[in-house]
């Protein structure tokens, strides 16, 4: 009767937390915002194991990017691409971020220079606090 109780016990324990709305899932999934404060189109993001194209990130918009496919070269020092457009020339550029599980790392494309000017040479990307 006894190893019946801890095979029961052992039963629910090993089931409990299998549903999708189960409080006992661990979101170890990190994401990447990137918010638009500059004036031109984010149109492109890439860090390893992730491609994200056709965007189209207006000035002041922001989009988020679920990283569920895991993070195959490890959470610290990731170097994130972005590319983006004005209509006179593009931007390229990068920067490191170090993810934190269940957490989302922000980013930001600015102007770093006249800021009345709407050129790509003007861009920069900076960290998000």
């Amino acid at each position: 009767m006894k190893n019946l109780g801890l095979l029961l016990f052992a039963l629910i324990l090993l089931t409990s937390c299998n549903s999708p709305t189960s409080s006992c899932e661990i979101a170890d999934e990190p994401s990447l915002k990137i918010t638009n404060n500059a004036c031109g189109i984010i149109e492109e993001i890439s860090l390893v194991g992730y491609d994200f194209k056709n965007l189209a990130i207006g000035e002041g918009e922001s989009k988020t990017f679920n990283l569920g496919d895991g993070m195959s070269a490890g959470l610290d020092n990731v170097n994130v691409n972005v590319i983006a457009t004005t209509t006179t020339r593009g931007f390229n550029g990068s920067i490191t971020v170090d993810f934190m599980s269940g957490q989302t790392a922000s980013i930001e494309l600015i102007k770093v220079s006249y800021p009345t000017t709407c050129s790509a040479n003007n861009f920069g990307l900076q960290l998000d606090e």
